[in-house]
């Protein structure tokens, strides 16, 4: 790396950068790729224990957009397309797979996609910190947060918007015609050329305000007509799905009568055949009558199944399924929910549900569309739908089995980690964790799980070993939110939340072997449901 930034563009995103390194003081770091200079955004090197650490996640960072598409690959069952130019080995981009492109060609287009999105997110966080939003954090690479900090600053726009449509709806309904009698009143009384001049000049300001504002709230008006528009339809495909089932199901079992529904007896010789018929009539009409019983129940079982799942409950073969009633789990849920409050939608930060923010909920959608889907799940957009024993799921698949949380001997440290993944993003979770481990245990850069699990449960039969390890986990999240959320003596808006939370944990560890027969701490003894 090079500490020579004079030969970079005076431009806004490279000013923007270079600023963020004068603000502790630092020189700023640069590399060169495809024979282009860039700065190595701050947050690399503040956050690493040592330059090459750093190079190493800026360039993987950079080329983001390339794990994606390894990512595409796999979900297609393809393997991925490799190209080998200028000594450096490429991923074909996934929707260039079967192109006829010469590899320099494409090679030339992924640089110069990662350069884009290197600019990109600068100049989000620029933007973000210009709108008061960004809480002074710094620039951090990788697809997910640039498209993350995009989502947030449209919001913000969004909402800006809003307020001057509405601004702007009252100027038209009151200040139009004032502004009109006002000019009026200006050209009447005018003695001058220059007077007449600035009469005319606020008359035709106050007229493009106008227009400007109404077509602001014809915008915003038409905006709010079609999402209505759409969840009208959404809410009567439902409806219409719901009546063809039933109506099918009243098909089937009409078709069924009249499959075995007999003809008008003829008179036959013999009462005994007459008799016989009758019987065998009966016990027909009998057999379609259970059958049409039983088609009923079942349409009764699954809207039963579907209102209770609209109250709020889960099947309870989904909660067996995938272990939501563990004693454990329940235990730690409890803590969890005492931490995390209801619903929240402020300007710094995504709409969040009982700790399950946005962005979780639409990826728990994109990974689990069949489940969610099945199980009457909100959508992002609607997050404020979410009830409570959907949370649960979130948190089991996505958090305490993905991260292997159960498999963890001591519950001190299990339940600290598993609050610190909920808590914080998963790079920023990664990070803390790794730096806990390195300050227990000398070990770089540790962010397997399967590797943080064996670290942890190695040391589950020496109490003072596992408390060292505890402690150190503990200061190294009270670090991390001081390094990135107090800056300069101002604090971000969360700041005051994150230590809080985040010194309930203090003091509180109990070693494995102190652990009851059943597991329970009784510092942590509460239910989530």
């Amino acid at each position: 790396m090079s500490k020579n930034a004079d030969n970079l563009p005076n431009d806004a995103v490279f000013r923007f950068l270079k600023r963020e390194y004068a603000g502790f003081n630092m020189t700023p770091q640069v590399m060169t790729i495809d024979n282009r200079p860039v700065i190595i955004p701050c947050f690399y090197i503040r956050s690493s224990l040592e330059a090459g650490e750093a190079k190493k996640k800026f360039v993987r960072d950079y080329f983001s957009r390339q794990y994606r598409d390894i990512a595409r690959y796999k979900d297609a069952g393809l393997q991925p397309r490799k190209i080998v130019f200028n000594g450096g080995t490429f991923v074909v981009p996934f929707d260039e797979r079967d192109s006829d492109k010469k590899d320099c060609d494409i090679a030339d287009g992924i640089m110069r996609s990662a350069y884009r999105d290197y600019r990109r997110a600068a100049a989000y966080m620029q933007k973000l910190n210009e709108c008061g939003i960004g809480q002074g954090r710094l620039t951090e690479l990788g697809l997910d947060n640039i498209e993350n900090m995009e989502d947030v600053y449209n919001r913000y726009l969004w909402e800006k918007a809003k307020d001057k449509a509405a601004a702007f709806g009252a100027f038209m309904a009151k200040g139009a015609k004032s502004a009109y009698n006002g000019a009026k009143i200006l050209l009447q009384r005018a003695d001058k050329a220059h007077r007449i001049r600035i009469g005319a000049d606020r008359f035709c300001q106050a007229s493009r305000k106008a227009v400007v504002g109404a077509a602001l709230t014809t915008l915003t008006l038409t905006g709010g007509l079609y999402a209505h528009q759409q969840l009208q339809e959404k809410q009567k495909e439902k409806a219409k799905d719901k009546t063809e089932k039933l109506s099918k199901a009243e098909v089937d079992a009409r078709e069924m009568k009249a499959a075995v529904m007999p003809e008008v007896i003829k008179p036959v010789e013999g009462q005994r055949k007459v008799q016989a018929k009758k019987k065998v009539v009966s016990e027909k009409r009998i057999a379609v009558s259970e059958k049409a019983e039983q088609i009923k129940v079942g349409i009764k079982e699954k809207t039963l199944e579907k209102t209770a799942v609209k109250k709020g409950k889960l099947p309870q073969k989904i909660r067996a399924e995938y272990g939501l009633d563990d004693e454990k789990f329940q235990r730690f849920m409890g803590v969890v929910f005492k931490h995390e409050g209801g619903y929240r939608n402020v300007s710094w930060d995504y709409p969040t549900q009982m700790g399950i923010t946005s962005i979780t909920l639409k990826n728990f959608w994109k990974n689990n569309k069949k489940l969610a889907e099945e199980l009457d799940f909100p959508t992002a957009g609607n997050i404020k739908n979410l009830n409570k024993e959907q949370c649960e799921l979130i948190y089991k698949k996505d958090f305490y089995d993905y991260y292997r949380i159960g498999d963890f001997k001591n519950e001190s440290i299990a339940l600290l980690l598993f609050d610190i993944r909920v808590n914080h993003s998963s790079k920023t979770a990664s990070q803390i964790i790794a730096n806990g481990i390195y300050e227990a245990r000398g070990r770089k850069n540790v962010r397997r799980t399967d590797k943080i699990v064996e670290l942890a449960n190695g040391i589950a039969g020496k109490a003072k070993n596992e408390q060292y390890f505890y402690d150190h986990m503990v200061k190294a999240r009270i670090d991390f939110i001081n390094k990135h959320h107090k800056r300069g003596g101002e604090k971000t808006n969360d700041y005051n939340g994150l230590m809080n939370r985040a010194g309930k944990f203090k003091g509180k560890f109990v070693a494995t072997l102190q652990q009851d027969n059943n597991l329970r701490l009784a510092m942590y003894d509460a239910r989530g449901r």
